[in-house]
């Protein structure tokens, strides 16, 4: 598979911006996201704190995308990502304070089209809009570039869950758990994206031991 350049994956090239509903009851990160959706040339509707009120934007305004924050309400959000699955054909994507296991595979099961990280909300929502973009334009011919979209999300869905382990393990701040990652991929002459992954696969045979 080609490489994937990053500057082309932080802004929509689009007349229509895409509009996505913001689903959180924390205003700080609502306001976040609002800021990131906009720099990357789309239109947030929200924040929207109440179930309803979700349901009812994705449905009036059929939104490309909705965001839902998974990490504050528990089981109540993850209904609500279910709800909105169910009833409306809006693209879900998971909002979340870390990569757990469990999570990741009821979002697959949900049919969730993208994962975030609440700490690195900058950095994300620009691939994500991208990959909204194409997949509602999806074609024969346009595969290969959901792809490369698709595998630029997990890439950076295993980084998140490495930096995550590293912090735990060596109780480090999010900036030194990213320059540990960086120099364990240099050290081991490849990228970070594959040095994430045998951070995983290392954690994984630990704990199955």
């Amino acid at each position: 598979m080609a490489a994937t350049n990053k500057t082309e994956l932080t802004h929509v090239d689009s007349d229509a911006p895409l509009r996505v509903v913001i689903a959180t009851a924390n205003a700080e990160l609502g306001a976040t996201i609002v800021d990131a959706i906009r720099s990357a040339g789309g239109e947030p509707i929200g924040p929207i704190c109440v179930d309803d009120d979700v349901i009812a934007a994705c449905k009036r305004h059929t939104p490309d995308l909705a965001i839902i924050d998974l990490a504050l309400g528990g089981e109540s959000d993850r209904r609500l990502a279910d709800r909105v699955a169910r009833s409306t054909d809006t693209p879900l994507v998971a909002l979340s304070n870390a990569c757990d296991p469990s999570t990741l595979r009821w979002c697959g099961r949900l049919g969730a089209v993208g994962y975030l990280i609440n700490t690195d909300i900058e950095t994300q929502i620009g691939p994500t809009l991208v990959l909204a973009r194409t997949l509602a334009r999806v074609t024969d011919d346009q595969q290969d570039e959901v792809d490369q979209l698709r595998q630029a999300l997990e890439d950076r869905k295993s980084i998140e869950q490495a930096k995550w382990i590293l912090m735990q393990a060596g109780q480090l701040a999010p900036a030194e758990a990213d320059a540990r990652l960086a120099s364990l991929a240099d050290k081991n002459k490849r990228s970070v994206a594959a040095e994430a992954r045998a951070v995983l696969d290392a954690s994984a045979l630990l704990q199955a031991g």
